[in-house]
């Protein structure tokens, strides 16, 4: 049984260092970039994303609006922020303390 574990945890062992120094072959480092250290204008863009949503919440029914809006960068990346909040006051059935 010794053997067993001492053999798959050199197999192991063996495997890590193979995939290890296979990784440190390639030395160009790759990043988000490229290497270009400005950013072209012509591939920024902005967008603004409003929402409305209608649904139940405990027996009670909200109107919900949401607003999304940011930077794209190359149509892949997106930066920016997300607003949500309820149009109407919201009365729960459940609530347990009244007003």
């Amino acid at each position: 049984m010794k053997r067993k574990i001492i053999f798959s945890l050199l197999s192991f062992s063996l495997f890590l260092m193979t995939t290890t120094s296979y990784s440190q072959e390639h030395n160009e480092a790759k990043t988000l970039l490229n290497g270009t250290p400005t950013i072209n204008t012509k591939e920024l863009g902005f967008f603004v994303a409003p929402s409305y949503a209608l649904t139940q919440m405990d027996g009670s029914t909200a109107s919900l609006f949401h607003l999304r809006g940011g930077i794209s960068w190359k149509d892949k990346y997106a930066f920016g922020t997300y607003f949500s909040t309820s149009l109407n006051q919201i009365n729960p059935q459940s609530e347990t303390v009244p007003n």
